[in-house]
This record gives C-alpha cells, structure tokens and sequence, in this order.
C-alpha cells in the first residue's frame, strides 16, 4: 500500500467517526475470487457450536495487513496461526502425545498482526444492507465460539497429556540400587578369606565317666547270729 493509500484510509476512518461516532469502523470489502485481492490459502475445519463446518482461508496482502493494523475490519476475518503447547507440571507430550502438542489458535475480531492466515465467516448478505448501520453479530458470534472451542481443546489435550505421564510412571518398573562392593586392589582374587569368628554356645556340664571294667557284684546282707549255749538245748520250761 503506497503513501497515498494511507492517507486515503486514515481520512475515511477520520471522517466515519466524526459521522457516525467513535466507535464506527468502515468496511473494505475485496473479491476473493481476484487475486490481486485475496491469496486463497485452502479451508480450516472448525467447530464453532458442535458441528464441523469449512471456513475458507486466505493470505492477507500487504494492503490488508495495514487496513487491519490501522482498525478497519476486511471481509469479517479471523485471525489463525500456529501454536505448540508449552509443557505443563505433570504432563508428557510424547510418543502418540506430540502430535496433540502442535495446535492453531484464533485472534478476533479483526487479526493479530502474528496471524499467518485469514479465516472467512460467512455472512449472510441481507446483514450488508441493514439500517442504519451495519452490525455482523453474527459473524462476532462466529468468532466467540471459535475461540470457546480452542479453550475446550487446550483442556482435552492437556488432560490427555497428564493422563498419559500417569501410564508410564505407572508401566517403568522401578529398580532399587543394588549395594556394591569392592575388593581391595592389593588383595588377589584366589586368596579365601577367614571366617569371622563368632561366639560359641556355652558348653553342656560333663557326665560323669562309666569304668568299662566288669561289674562289680554287691556283698550279701550280713547275717547276724546268736552265740551259742548249752542252755539252748534245754526245754524252754526248764531254761527259767
């Protein structure tokens, strides 16, 4: 856009809202099937209210990116770029997870100036000719729940990366260090060690010790006898 141009555009803006008031913003409308006016990028598949419908995408022209930078607002655009997801606490976006880590994000309602690209929302031509000024709540609408939709989506994917830090802590099996022990370095191989002596139980007392001689026999009871008399042989009437 040459000098001239931004000129032309500031004094529009200045005369709408000297018109109209602070908060007007006119309209530059282009033709998206001439190429000098939109660089057709493709379509994105959204999901705005639960239903995936095709927007189409467009590559801003230097003159666009100027008309959005100094407040007009071109064929209703979005904003969308890029964005990885920065790791999380708790979350691991490996594996089948890197993937989910790579998402785009949108800027409404007229694009950032980071935007990569230009999503359209379709407007229905009758909200063009209402009086007495031109409103597209509807495309606002649009771009509100676009932007709901990638909150929804950074918390799902989030969740899943969280999820999936849990099963792999869980599926590593954990290995206890094993102690270690050294041999001396001036100590060969093949020496055997002494066991360490250790306390001996108490001994038991000693039997007394059995003669392995023959056995000896017991002396028979003593007999005690009565010394004998002649007075023994009289009858026992007459021994009185």
């Amino acid at each position: 856009m040459s000098s001239a141009t931004i000129v032309r555009v500031t004094r529009r803006l200045t005369q709408a809202r000297t018109q109209h008031g602070a908060k007007a913003a006119p309209w530059w409308m282009f033709d998206r099937d001439d190429a000098l006016h939109c660089d057709m990028a493709g379509t994105v598949n959204v999901q705005p209210y639960g239903k995936t419908i095709a927007h189409t995408k467009v590559r801003p022209t230097p003159a666009q990116r100027q008309l959005a930078a100094a407040g007009a607002t071109v064929l209703l655009p979005y904003g969308g770029r890029q964005r990885i997801y920065a790791p999380q606490p708790g979350e691991d976006w490996s594996g089948d997870m890197a993937s989910w880590k790579r998402d785009w994000t949108i800027s409404h309602s007229r694009p950032a100036d980071g935007a990569t690209w230009w999503g359209l929302v379709l407007q229905p031509l009758l909200a063009l000719g209402k009086q007495p000024d031109f409103r597209p709540a509807t495309a606002h609408a649009t771009m509100s729940a676009l932007e709901r939709a990638e909150h929804g989506r950074e918390r799902h994917r989030r969740r899943r990366a969280r999820e999936h830090a849990q099963q792999r802590t869980q599926t590593t099996p954990t290995q206890l260090p094993l102690p270690t022990t050294a041999a001396p370095a001036s100590e060969p191989a093949y020496v055997t060690k002494t066991p360490t002596p250790q306390s001996r139980p108490a001994a038991a007392p000693r039997r007394p010790l059995i003669s392995s001689g023959p056995p000896q026999q017991a002396p028979f009871p003593r007999v005690h006898r009565r010394s004998f008399t002649w007075r023994s042989l009289l009858p026992r009437r007459w021994r009185s």
